[in-house]
């Protein structure tokens, strides 16, 4: 039964503590926001002091640098609870080099001129911006540390310094205006590209803020000092207590280990099909017998009618131009002669069914592409000694080893360029056609150190990641694992997507998210979150998987519908 008497007296209770401990955390944020704006804009006059040579410029910018930094040193010192040991340590640090400066009047007055290192050299600075660079050093670091998305600060620091042009342009003496304006004429196209470089750092709300801000700083719209305070003071920008960091997730390295059995995304064909590969118009064993196809078929024998013909078609060089004879300079008053050979190799590979249909074709080498090849005397006549240039000595020599050579050097530079590309072909057939286990590797994951903070699910997450890694090796259970691994990918996608998250369950969510991408075959789609990875944390080294390029052939099945697939350039596949 309930007792009414009872809740009359304790619901108003919960009530008032639940609104006390709401305002609590709103005041928290407010002032922690104002400290740290206090921080950056104090640090801001005070570097732009040494944009200008006029006293009356000189002599506001410091009085207003030491006027902001005395309210952030009142308001700082009572609130020290808001920031980490390591945290409170370099605000000392800041205040102490900061004190010698704006509150020692001796050095003070100093400010109103320059005085350079070097006066006969201007443009190598000041003698007091070395000791400003500490102090906006020892800013960073607390700034770096007290962002929510870590990788917003870069960006917080150059509002924070075109807040400041903003409020010298409106309020600053004429002589500091045309300076300052020219500094916000540059604010959008310099904040832009650090918007779109965290751009997956960031939820919505705080997307459309930073870009509403940027917008209004290329139309000057507004009070743009008082919009970029407002941006400070949004909920979830900066860590209010350091005592909670204490509960966040902790993250701990986990290298999952596996070989990854590969089907062929086109179609797998059975044990009792065979194959056969043939270069036309005229086969060439010699160069097609290292293009392995791994699979539980074999390749047709002689007389027998294979299921499905992988036709190499390649004309040979076509367009071949030896180009017309230079003269080069060899010193000595000694001239050599040789030239360029222009050519074209268009290779494609057409896959040829049991009734003669092509059901898809490959373009390895386009018919455009042009190709190029010095014709000298150490192509024909290589000095093992020197792989280098070595024109010819006359243009006799020159034309006899044309007339001598053209064939054998037609010949040559087809097999070579036909020799290039078969890892490439090989990989394409095997990823489309094959059957085959990528060689064992590690693949990086974050794991939870504290799930028992409330972090259980995450936890979850990487254990079923893990297991379904361990057991990619079998064809048996590659498939369902790969199934598990593809729902992995939605599932840290859309803890990412969580308001409030901390850097550490991004971290998480974001490297893992890659590697159970890539082993679920989404090969695009992992080096799509690769990219966001890289936005989330920059400095995370170990998110590309190490043998990332293993994987690059099956992004060109993207679309298995696809007739003709062409080749992307070998610095593409390989750039990884």
């Amino acid at each position: 039964m309930i007792n009414f008497r009872t809740a009359k007296f304790w619901l108003p209770l919960i009530l008032l503590l639940t609104v006390a401990t709401w305002t609590i955390a709103q005041d928290g944020e407010q002032t922690k926001s104002d400290i740290v704006f206090k921080m950056l804009d104090y640090d801001a006059r005070f570097r732009m002091i040494f944009a200008y040579s006029d006293p009356e410029s000189r002599t506001y910018l410091a009085n207003t640098a030491k006027s902001q930094y005395l309210e952030f040193k009142q308001l700082v010192e009572p609130n020290m609870a808001f920031f980490l040991s390591n945290e409170k340590d370099k605000i000392k640090e800041a205040i102490k080099m900061t004190d010698k400066i704006l509150l020692n009047d001796e050095v003070f007055n100093t400010l109103n001129t320059p005085d350079y290192r070097n006066p006969s050299k201007p443009d190598k600075g000041e003698k007091l911006e070395d000791r400003w660079i500490d102090i906006h050093k020892a800013i960073q670091y607390v700034l770096i540390k007290d962002m929510v998305v870590r990788a917003n600060f870069k960006i917080y620091v150059r509002f924070s310094e075109f807040a400041v042009a903003a409020d010298v342009e409106k309020k600053g003496p004429a002589s500091s205006r045309h300076y300052a304006d020219s500094l916000l004429k540059t604010a959008a196209a310099e904040l832009l590209p650090y918007y779109y470089a965290l751009q997956d750092g960031n939820n919505e709300e705080s997307r459309v803020a930073i870009k509403t801000l940027i917008d209004n700083y290329k139309t000057r719209t507004g009070d743009l000092y008082a919009q970029t305070l407002a941006l400070y003071e949004r909920p979830n920008t900066l860590l209010v207590s350091p005592e909670g960091q204490k509960d966040d997730l902790q993250l701990k390295s986990k290298y999952a280990s596996s070989k990854v059995w590969q089907d062929g995304l086109i179609r797998e064909m059975p044990e009792t099909e065979k194959f056969s590969i043939m270069t036309v118009p005229n086969d060439r064993p010699d160069l097609h017998n290292s293009i392995y196809i791994f699979g539980k078929y074999m390749r047709a024998k002689k007389g027998e009618t294979p299921d499905i013909t992988f036709r190499i078609v390649s004309p040979g060089l076509t367009g071949v131009d030896f180009g017309r004879m230079r003269k080069v300079p060899l010193g000595n008053d000694r001239y050599g002669y040789l030239s360029t050979i222009t050519y074209y190799c268009p290779i494609k590979i057409e896959v040829v069914n049991k009734a003669g249909e092509i059901e898809k074709t490959l373009i390895v080498i386009d018919e455009t592409q042009e190709f190029h090849q010095e014709f000298h005397e150490n192509y024909v006549r290589p000095n093992p000694n020197y792989d280098g240039v070595i024109p010819f000595r006359n243009d006799t020599l020159y034309y006899e080893a044309l007339d001598k050579f053209r064939s054998n050097v037609i010949n040559r530079l087809y097999n070579e360029r036909f020799s290039s590309m078969t890892t490439a072909m090989a990989s394409w057939l095997n990823d489309a056609y094959g059957y085959y286990k990528v060689p064992n590797s590690f693949y990086y994951l974050y794991d939870v150190k504290n799930p028992e903070n409330g972090f259980q699910e995450i936890k979850a997450l990487v254990d079923s990641t893990d297991y379904a890694i361990e057991h990619l090796e079998s064809q048996e259970q590659s498939l369902a694992n790969k199934a598990v691994l593809a729902r992995m990918v939605d599932k840290y996608q859309e803890i990412l997507q969580r308001p409030g998250i901390s850097q550490n369950v991004k971290d998480l969510c974001a490297r893992n998210s890659v590697t159970a991408a890539l082993l679920s075959d989404q090969v695009s789609r992992a080096l799509y979150l690769l990219d966001r990875c890289k936005a989330i944390n920059p400095k995370d080294s170990y998110v590309r998987p190490m043998n990332l390029s293993s994987f690059m052939f099956r992004t060109l099945f993207d679309d298995k519908n696809q007739k003709v697939v062409k080749l992307p350039p070998r610095s593409e596949l390989w750039k990884y």
